[in-house]
């Protein structure tokens, strides 16, 4: 990589910290809850965004606090993700540096120019200042930005000089230059006093971190661990030793259907319609229309940060849903089972994050469901989870669901028969 980064700056953050101020995470009067995004900043963290430009260079909350490890120096730490910055707790620090910023301009310029320095860079010269520590100059605009908004401290030192970019925002091209810790944008379609703005290096960063599609190539997806022996009668036991998916049917949808294949002895959801990656959500089924009271059991494993799970009772476009959501660092329920009725969804009963954080990428898991009468109940890795009373549909096929986004795999999807 052609561009210098200091080496004090590629392993440090933001110096700056409030003192005798609650820890990350303390009760605290000094705290705001921003309904845009339903999550609260306290403490130093919201002390710290509202001292330093608030909503316009730091952006809303999308996380709560959590634990994380840090790429730079692989130690835990208490973080918050807002849309342009991460906030980092540093307790091993004295006052007034306990909170510092992560270095997301530099590691935003690593990951999409891994090779070489972004090209046909243009040095502004206009009231221009070079850094010798990183060979790069400020001027114009930016150079009034940089100075007015935090400088040194907030925004480290530039990395690059200005160059376009495609923005992976909104797709349009901008006039950039990236900093050890932001990249402007020149907006010049924007208001006089606001033509310069800060990418929102916090949401790409917990995209890249937490909801990317990692999807490794099939022959590295680990077999799956196979289901106990039962006594009951089987109706199903679909184990994926041959790619014949004859008794397997896509759900209808207004669009052509997702793809599903057989792979490496398990059922792999293969993207859309042209194996591409999307957000469509896909169904496959299977079994008798007549099957009511019944016990399905299916093992996933997943990659990506979408949900996924098992559907049943399924006829004529309607169908009980068991919806599963990976352990993200939210409040929101990363279980429900829900009622579908075409496009209407209704969320019958959620799990709270606090009673089930969610499952664990790039393992097996086994789903369990009990559907019994008006009995809907679910068990996840062989622990009761959640259930409900409901009566709506009395009998379908059952199913499997993901996100036709080619990261999910199904196996050992077994049905039994239950007493009514």
């Amino acid at each position: 990589m052609r561009y210098a980064i200091r080496a004090a700056a590629a392993a440090g953050l933001l110096v700056i910290g409030l003192a005798g101020r609650p820890v990350p995470g303390q009760a605290a009067a000094d705290a705001h809850y921003f309904p845009e995004t339903r999550h609260t900043v306290s403490g130093v963290f919201w002390d710290y965004w509202q001292s330093h430009g608030g909503l316009a260079q730091q952006g809303y909350p999308i996380t709560e606090e959590f634990q994380e490890t840090s790429p730079i120096d692989n130690k835990p730490y208490t973080v918050q993700y807002f849309e342009r910055a991460v906030f980092e707790y540093h307790p091993e620090n004295k006052p007034p540096y306990q909170v510092l910023l992560s270095p997301l301009g530099t590691l935003a310029l690593q990951a999409r120019y891994p090779k070489a320095a972004p090209a046909d860079q243009q040095p502004n010269r206009q009231d221009a200042r070079t850094f010798p520590q990183t060979g790069h100059m400020l001027g114009g605009g930016f150079a009034a930005y940089w100075q007015q908004h935090g400088g040194l401290a907030q925004f480290g030192y530039p990395l690059t000089d200005e160059f376009t970019e495609t923005s992976a925002t909104n797709g349009k091209p901008y006039t950039v230059q990236y900093f050890e810790r932001a990249v402007f944008e020149y907006h010049a379609d924007a208001p006089a006093n606001a033509r310069i703005m800060l990418s929102l290096l916090g949401v790409s960063r917990y995209h890249a971190r937490y909801e990317a599609v990692d999807n490794p190539r099939p022959a590295q997806w680990p077999p799956a661990p196979g289901l106990a022996p039962t006594d009951r009668p089987v109706l199903l036991d679909a184990t994926f030793a041959t790619a014949d998916l004859a008794a397997w049917q896509p759900l209808p949808t207004p669009d052509d259907p997702a793809s599903w294949r057989m792979l490496n002895a398990h059922l792999q959801q293969d993207g859309g319609p042209d194996g591409e990656a999307g957000t469509d959500e896909a169904v496959l089924l299977a079994g008798d229309p007549a099957w009511t009271n019944i016990q399905l059991e299916a093992q996933f494993f997943n990659t990506s940060g979408a949900p996924t799970g098992v559907v049943w009772r399924a006829a004529q476009g309607r169908y009980y849903r068991l919806q599963l959501l990976p352990a993200l660092p939210n409040k929101f329920p990363k279980a429900s089972i829900q009622l579908v009725d075409g496009n209407q969804v209704r969320t019958l009963i959620s799990v709270p994050a606090d009673r089930f954080a969610g499952f664990e990428y790039g393992h097996w898991h086994t789903i369990g469901i009990t559907a019994q009468g008006g009995l809907q109940q679910v068990a996840f890795d062989g622990a009761p989870l959640v259930d409900v009373k409901d009566a709506t549909l009395a009998a379908g096929q059952i199913g499997v669901y993901a996100t036709a986004d080619g990261a999910t795999a199904f196996d050992n999807i077994r049905v039994q028969q239950l007493a009514p």
